[in-house]
């Protein structure tokens, strides 16, 4: 196997699998990794391209739409609303913590955007080209918007639905499917995607513990109150 070939198959597995808990040794890890597949951009553009047709595109186009806020945000809408005519208080609680996430995580990208303004690969043959700070939305490369979209509501209903495996798989094969799409779309640069795809991750899971932690918290003071309440 060349090359080329075991660097795109170690980020399909990177983005594939269902990222591990939080952790610094965690993000060491993976920090390490964006890097190793930033030295390597080039390589996985010109492969993606080499290796492009009718049926990747096709694939891309399905895809695609996962990592955009007005399909993915409609379709936590239409989850809201159903949940809560039909009182299913965790579809609800899902559906809430989805949108606030996928919101977040476009607020970070697109900050770093403006921040990095990296040149797409369409823009420049070179993936080194970066033009710093500036309020242009033009060369916004880094990181991908599409990614963290759609690891930012994969990784959420994943985790809130972690009795059921088959759910992880499919959110986390819809999101990798969604990142890898902006490669075959020559949109975005591997390590675009990957970037791209933790801050959606991280992100969600840090709206997912807040949740959780406030929801304790709450249940705390209600043991605490509660027999105090019924003494009057």
């Amino acid at each position: 196997m060349s090359k080329i070939r075991l660097i795109v198959l170690v980020l399909l597995l990177f983005l594939f699998n269902r990222p591990v808990e939080a952790h610094h040794y965690n993000h060491l890890i993976e920090s390490e990794l964006a890097l190793k597949v930033y030295s390597f951009d080039k390589d996985i553009q010109s492969w993606a391209q080499e290796h492009r047709n009718s049926n990747s595109d096709w694939l891309s186009k399905q895809a695609r739409g996962f990592g955009e806020m007005k399909y993915t945000g409609s379709v936590l809408g239409v989850m809201y609303f159903t949940a809560k005519n039909n009182g299913n208080e965790k579809m609800r609680r899902t559906a809430v913590m989805g949108v606030e996430s996928m919101l977040t995580a476009n607020v970070i990208t697109g900050t770093i955007k403006l921040l990095a303004h990296r040149s797409r690969p369409r823009e420049s043959e070179s993936p080194y080209n970066w033009g710093g700070p500036s309020l242009s939305k033009e060369h916004v490369s880094f990181p991908s918007q599409h990614a963290a979209t759609a690891f930012s509501v994969a990784t959420v209903i994943a985790t809130e639905y972690h009795d059921k495996p088959y759910v992880s798989h499919i959110m986390y094969g819809l999101a990798t499917l969604t990142a890898l799409s902006r490669v075959n779309d020559n949109e975005h640069w591997a390590s675009d995607v990957a970037v791209g795809s933790l801050i959606g991750y991280y992100t969600a899971k840090h709206v997912v513990h807040s949740k959780c932690s406030k929801n304790d918290s709450s249940s705390g003071a209600s043991a605490l109150i509660m027999p105090v309440i019924k003494k009057f």
